[in-house]
C-alpha cells in the first residue's frame, strides 16, 4: 500500500517527524471515514538501536477499534462539557432569580424599617412652621434651635436639618417638593372644635366643622387645611418618582385623624389626640430625634424614648403623642 511505502521510506531516511505528520494524517483520515477495518501501527524490528533498527507498518483492525474508542470518549467529554455548560445557565438563572427575591424582602424590610437602608447618605429633615395666630404665638424658633442641638449632638449626623417658614398650604406644597425630604417635621397649631386659645398648639375656629393644621388664607386670616385636603397633598407628593418621604410629624394638637390618613401613603407619621402644650412639644420632639441616634434610626423604638422622657417631665401628657404605620399603630 501506498502508505505503507511512504511510512517505511521516511523512517528509513530518518526523517520521524515527517513521518510522525503523515502517520497523525492518516489515523485521522481513518478515523473520520466509514471504513473501519484498519488501521496503522508502527512497530520496530531488531534490536533498540535506531542506526541498527528495520522499520514497517502493519495493518489491525485492533489499532482502528481502539482508535474510534479514544473517538468516542472524546465525543462524552464533549457531552458531558456541555451538560456544565447547561447547569452554569441554570445556576446563573437561579441566582438571577434569588438575587430579585432577596431585593424584593429587603425593599418590604425597608419600608417598614427605612432608616435601616442607605445609612450612610444624608438623610434631610425638612422643619416647616406656621405661627399665623398673634394671640398664641408658639415658640417654633425654639423648638428648630432645640431640634439642631439633638441631632449635632448624636453620633446619628447623617441628618441634615433644615429651616421653611410657611403661611399658606401653597408654601408648604412647594417647601416639600423644593427639598424632596425624608423627614418633614410641621411645627404650629392644630384646630379643632373642643379647643381653645392658649398655651397649647391648639386653637378653636367655630368658622370650620373640621380639624386640621392651621395655616393662612391668600388675605392673611387663619384657615384649616381639612384632613382630606392634607392626606391628598402628602399621597400626591409620595407618588412622585423621587421621592423620599419616610416621616412625617404633626407637631400640633389634635392630629390624630390626620396622621391616620397620611399614614396610608407614608411608612410612619406621628400626631396628637389631645391638646398639647407648648414645652412639652418641644421636649417630645426633640427626645424623638435622640432616639433615632439612640437606637439606630429605629422610628418605634425612637417614639417609644420620646414618650419615656414626656412621662418624665410631663407625665400628664406622655400619652398624647400616637403613631401610625401602614401595618403598626402605639399610642
Amino acid at each position: 500500500m501506498e502508505i505503507k511505502i511512504l511510512l517505511n521510506d521516511l523512517l528509513e531516511g530518518g526523517q520521524y517527524k515527517k513521518a510522525l505528520d503523515v502517520f497523525i494524517e492518516y489515523i485521522n483520515k481513518k478515523c473520520n471515514s466509514n471504513n473501519n477495518d484498519y488501521n496503522l501501527i508502527v512497530s520496530r524490528n531488531g534490536n533498540n538501536e535506531i542506526g541498527n533498527t528495520n522499520y514497517y507498518i502493519d495493518l489491525n483492525k485492533n489499532t482502528l477499534k481502539n482508535l474510534k474508542g479514544y473517538k468516542n470518549q472524546l465525543i462524552e467529554l464533549e457531552k458531558e462539557i456541555n451538560n456544565h455548560q447547561q447547569k452554569v445557565l441554570y445556576l446563573s438563572e437561579r441566582k438571577g432569580m434569588l438575587q430579585g427575591m432577596i431585593k424584593e424582602s429587603i425593599d418590604d424590610y425597608n419600608e417598614e424599617n427605612p432608616k435601616a437602608s442607605e445609612k450612610s447618605q444624608e438623610k434631610v429633615v425638612l422643619f416647616v412652621s406656621a405661627n399665623p395666630l398673634e394671640e398664641s404665638m408658639l415658640q417654633v424658633d425654639t423648638e428648630y434651635r432645640e431640634i439642631s442641638n439633638a441631632i449635632q449632638k448624636n453620633e446619628y449626623n447623617n441628618l441634615k436639618l433644615l429651616s421653611k417658614r410657611i403661611v399658606t398650604s401653597i408654601d408648604l406644597y412647594e417647601a416639600i417638593i423644593g427639598h424632596n425630604p425624608n423627614i418633614i417635621h410641621f411645627s404650629g397649631h392644630g384646630a379643632s372644635s373642643k379647643a381653645v386659645v392658649g398655651n397649647n398648639r391648639d386653637i378653636y375656629l367655630d368658622s370650620f366643622n373640621s380639624g386640621g393644621i392651621i395655616l393662612q388664607d391668600s388675605k392673611g386670616l387663619p384657615m384649616v387645611v381639612p384632613t382630606d385636603i392634607l392626606a391628598d397633598l402628602f399621597e400626591n407628593i409620595y407618588q412622585r418618582p423621587n421621592s423620599k418621604i419616610e416621616i412625617v410629624i404633626l407637631n400640633a394638637c389634635f392630629q390624630e385623624e390626620q396622621a391616620k390618613a397620611i399614614a396610608k401613603f407614608i411608612p410612619f407619621v406621628i400626631g396628637t389626640n389631645d391638646a398639647f402644650s407648648d414645652k412639652a412639644a418641644i421636649l417630645f420632639a426633640t427626645s424623638f430625634y435622640q432616639g433615632l441616634s439612640a437606637h439606630n434610626g429605629d422610628v418605634n423604638r425612637a417614639f417609644d424614648f420620646a414618650k419615656i422622657v414626656l412621662r418624665l417631665e410631663f407625665p400628664g401628657q406622655s400619652s398624647i403623642p400616637v403613631i401610625y404605620s401602614k401595618k403598626k399603630l402605639k399610642k
